[in-house]
């Protein structure tokens, strides 16, 4: 685990900017073409996303933390700002599940962050 949370350190920004291109591509292509059933867990998928998102940063970078909240705030704002460009309805509630799921994520880093320094 070790080696994983390593790489995790270094390859943070490629990981983080590859985790928001495909963000923004499955927030803004048109819902008839999204993969898989009915979009019944949309919300939950907003969660996860998002904390996904701001995890590696998060973990890399711990004292950023506000730096990371703030970035991911306004890329979530954005999103859902150009939603309707792209066929899409803006929402007030996918913006608050995606800042619920950054939370998540910046407090999964700490977490993991102070487990694996307790170790060494």
């Amino acid at each position: 685990m070790t080696r994983a949370l390593d790489l995790l350190r270094r390859r943070w920004l490629p990981l983080t900017l590859a985790l928001a291109a495909l963000v923004a591509w499955l927030s803004l292509i048109p819902e008839t073409r999204m993969p898989g059933p009915a979009k019944a867990h949309d919300k939950v998928e907003h969660l996860i996303a998002y904390a996904a998102f701001a995890f590696p940063a998060a973990f890399a970078r711990p004292r950023g933390w506000p730096w990371v909240l703030a970035a991911v705030a306004a890329f979530s704002a954005g999103i859902e700002l150009v939603q309707p460009l792209a066929g899409r309805a803006a929402s007030l509630a996918d913006l608050a599940m995606n800042m619920a799921g950054v939370g998540i994520g910046l407090a999964a880093a700490s977490v993991l962050r102070r487990l694996a320094e307790s170790r060494t």
